[in-house]
């Protein structure tokens, strides 16, 4: 049996970036008492969940495991 192949496509790199982007975020802001800021990263946050959680196929749909030939 072969191992599944992993289609890396640019749905992938927006939520990985964003992730990174909300926690740098959350730590200058929790760091710098910046209020807005932290606000923010947990708005980017929730945005990043439904980003994984299935808005991303919506726009990339042949990303992720490809099926069985």
């Amino acid at each position: 049996m072969m191992a599944q192949e992993y289609r890396f496509g640019p749905g992938i790199a927006i939520g990985y970036g964003a992730t990174a982007l909300a926690a740098v975020l959350l730590f200058v802001g929790l760091i710098t008492g910046t209020t807005w800021l932290w606000v923010l990263a947990l708005v980017l946050f929730v945005l990043t969940g439904l980003w994984w959680g299935g808005v991303r196929r919506q726009f990339f749909p042949n990303e992720g495991r490809s099926r069985n030939r």
